[in-house]
């Protein structure tokens, strides 16, 4: 089976995607990993409500565009084991959506989801106050 960027319709979602991330996010790239997968990268913040600068990577699952989410890493951050929302404290994979993911969400909602789980991950840090 093809990845999802290999069909006419997902080839044409990813330059909607790039068109989007472009517009909304444009310290951001789009790239492939060594396993063809696509990968959105780069830092968020400081600013934004963000007292710092985080390295993240947001990665297309294979069949993206059916309901899939984004895969999401802050590979530069060690996560505390007890952070609220996280998959992997050692691999930094957090959970940004609760369930809200549909076929219809993109980057843009992905990456602002991301900004919004560092602004209150950085609240954690500070307070202790989970979310």
């Amino acid at each position: 089976m093809a990845a999802w960027y290999e069909t006419e319709n997902g080839w044409n979602r990813m330059l909607l995607e790039r068109e989007l991330l472009e517009e909304d996010f444009p310290q951001m790239t789009m790239g492939e990993t060594p396993n063809n997968e696509i990968v959105v990268c780069g830092y968020m913040g400081p600013g934004d409500g963000l007292s710092r600068a985080y390295w993240v990577e947001a990665v297309y699952p294979y069949h993206y565009g059916n309901g899939n989410s984004i895969d999401v890493y802050l590979a530069e951050e060690d996560i505390p084991w007890n952070t609220p929302h996280v998959y992997s404290t050692s691999e930094g994979h957090i959970c940004i959506h609760h369930g809200n993911w549909d076929r219809n969400c993109t980057i843009s909602d992905a990456l602002g989801w991301i900004r919004l789980w560092l602004q209150l991950y950085e609240e954690f840090r500070r307070t202790g106050a989970t979310w």
